[in-house]
Order: C-alpha cells, then structure tokens, then sequence
C-alpha cells in the first residue's frame, strides 16, 4: 500500500496539446483592440533618430558613424546573391537610412 502512494502514476492527460505543453489558440486570451494607452505622434526628427538607432541629442560623430554602421549592414549590393526580396527589402531600407541621415545632417545633428 505505501510504495502505491510512492509510485503513483500521473494521470493520463486530456488532449495531445496538454501531454506535449503546446499552446492552442483557446489557451491565449483574445487580443485588444485598442491599445490601453494612446500612442506618441512622433515628429520628424525623432523617427530620423530611432531609424538610425542614436539618442535624441546624438553629436554629429555619432550620427555619421549609426549610418556608417547601417550602410555597411543594409547595402544593396551586399545582399545581391540571396535573390529579389532581400535585394528590395535592403533598398528600401537603405532609402530610409539616406533620408533619416539626410534629414540630421540638415538639421546639424
């Protein structure tokens, strides 16, 4: 009797999604529809900033050397070989790095 309550086996799981811990869609409560908090407007410096990943003071230094950075990362050419999309996506994330540099360099960042 003792070494029954020793042994014990675990009971027998109800589906496949508890015996494996697999999350099913039932499992994770629906998503809101609205954010609890309104979101910032962002206003043009500061998307040039966080594009380039640099503070909101960033020196002119630090600013050349993010894009630097980014360039060397996300060139065209760079990519050429991985076939049409990655060649477009890093096109189009080069003309947003160009614009945001552009636009701090304008504005003596």
């Amino acid at each position: 009797m003792r070494l029954k309550r020793l042994f014990k086996r675990p009971q027998p799981a109800d589906s496949f999604a508890e015996t494996y811990h697999i999350r099913t869609p039932r499992d994770t409560p629906p998503p809101k529809a609205e954010p609890e908090e309104p979101q910032p407007i962002e206003l043009g410096p500061t998307r040039a900033h966080r594009v380039l990943g640099v503070p909101l003071g960033a020196s002119r230094q630090e600013v050349s050397q993010a894009y630097k950075k980014l360039a060397f990362m996300h060139h065209p050419d760079r990519v050429a070989g991985m076939g049409p999309e990655a060649r477009e996506y890093s096109e189009e994330r080069m003309k947003e790095i160009n614009a945001a540099y552009s636009e701090l360099r304008r504005r003596g960042a």
